[in-house]
This record gives structure tokens, sequence and C-alpha cells, in this order.
């Protein structure tokens, strides 16, 4: 239940920010390939995806476009906490229960950093935003690690869901960081 109230806060600061964005930062070419082109090859799939998850992420400019990938990173932490939640449950035992605790501490630190990212990017304080969306990809590291200890494998939604977030929060720290240069 407590995602409602993050995702309702996300969206109201991607409003804020397109709203009140008094410089905007303007995209050369196709905006949407000028941006995904220079994210980690690794992970321009997941600037794709996020952007066409969102009509109209092409014509922002590259601030809002920076909080467009964030939410997606926010929405994508919330999901996972949801797997997470219904992994840990199956499998009451002290090989998952650790695991599962610190992971827990983990995307709870993550959707708060994000949630403050997004509010950072809304008053144009680029680095610390950066900062906190770098800090959720260790995190998420830290959290797929503690995963892993289990004797269980990890579903594969769960599995996937931690992809997927990885992916949307290297693409937001990317583009993030070319805001501070």
């Amino acid at each position: 239940m407590a995602s409602i109230p993050r995702l309702s806060l996300s969206l109201f600061l991607i409003i804020f920010t397109i709203a009140n964005n008094k410089y905007p930062l303007p995209v050369d070419g196709d905006p949407i390939d000028s941006v995904c082109q220079k994210t980690p090859k690794a992970f321009q799939r997941y600037c794709y995806m996020c952007f066409f998850s969102r009509p109209g992420s092409g014509s922002a400019d590259l601030p809002t476009q920076a909080s467009i990938l964030i939410n997606c990173s926010l929405v994508e932490a919330v999901r996972v906490q949801e797997l997470r939640y219904n992994f840990c449950a199956l499998h009451k035992n002290d090989t998952v229960t650790l695991p599962c605790v610190g992971c827990n501490g983990c995307f709870e630190i993550i959707t708060n950093d994000l949630s403050s990212a997004l509010q950072d990017m809304g008053t144009k304080n680029f680095r610390d935003s950066e900062t906190k969306v770098s800090d959720a990809i260790t995190n998420h590291q830290h959290c797929a690690d503690l995963l892993a200890m289990s004797k269980y494998p990890i579903p594969y939604t769960l599995g996937d869901a931690l992809g997927i977030f990885r992916g949307f929060a290297e693409v937001s720290a990317s583009v993030v960081t070319r805001l501070i240069h």
C-alpha cells in the first residue's frame, strides 16, 4: 500500500518538473535517439523501453527526460519490492529470511533515494540526483548478492525485474550525469 503514495509523489514531481522547467536544454535530432545513443550500450534498450512506455517523452527537454527515466526506475523498484516480498513469503526459513530482510532494507533505501532524486530534478539539483541514483544502483547490487545467497533459485519474474530496474537506473544515472557536465 505504501507504493501508491510514492507513485503519486513521483507523478506529481514529474508534472512539477515539466511545468517549472524555465531553462530547458534542447535535444538535437530525434530526442529519444539523441538521449539513448549516448547511454551505455549494454543498457540502451532500457532507455528506449522507458521512453516508448511514456507518450510524449520524445518532445521533452533533457532534464525532463532524465526525470522520466528516474521515474521508470522508481516504478520498477516498487515492482521488485512486490516480487521480492512474494518470494520471501513462500520460503520462510533462515537461508531466505536473512537475505530477504537485507534486500528489503536495500529496496526501501532505493525507493527513498529515487523519490528524492526526482525532487532534486525538480529543483535542478542534478548532482545530488545523480548521487542518489548511483546509490540506488549500489543497493540493487547488494540486494541481488543477498538473494543469490538463498538456497532457493530466484524466480524468473524477480530476476527479470531486478535486471530491468538495473537497466533503468544505469540509464538514469548516465543521463543525469550529462546534465552535470
